[in-house]
């Protein structure tokens, strides 16, 4: 898990900074399952870090597709 989230992350920080450099006033965010979310309760410095960051997350249900949350 922690290998797909750095890589995630990256991607994540990557196209926030493309997407500033080239003026595009979008909101980005990274789409993590529940279950990822869920996990990120028992690793708080992961947290701090997505929070330090300003990395927003849209958090989705697998099965069902659907958005549960937009978290900024």
């Amino acid at each position: 898990m922690v290998n797909e989230l750095e890589k995630a992350i990256g991607q994540y920080g990557l196209y926030k900074f493309v997407l500033e450099k080239l003026n595009f006033e979008y909101e980005l965010y990274l789409a993590i399952t529940e279950n990822v979310f869920a996990k990120f309760n028992d690793k708080p410095a992961i947290l701090e870090y997505i929070i330090e960051k300003e990395i927003y997350l849209m958090v989705f249900d697998v099965e069902t597709e659907e958005v549960l949350r937009w978290i900024k």
